[in-house]
């Protein structure tokens, strides 16, 4: 049982590079695998609200 976990781990982490690519950060590539996050397209969101203009 625990080696089919490892297996779907590294399942899950070939399809996200695949999908997305990789960053130059382990520890980022990590994160992004453990909480499964995903790109958004901007034009899935609705009623966004416009605050201010400017950078960071």
């Amino acid at each position: 049982m625990y080696l089919i976990l490892i297996y779907l781990y590294y399942i899950k982490f070939f399809i996200l590079i695949l999908e997305f690519g990789e960053s130059e950060n382990a520890i980022i590539n990590d994160f992004i695998l453990k909480n499964g996050l995903k790109w958004i397209p901007y034009n899935k969101f609705k009623n966004v609200e416009y605050f201010n203009e400017g950078g960071f």
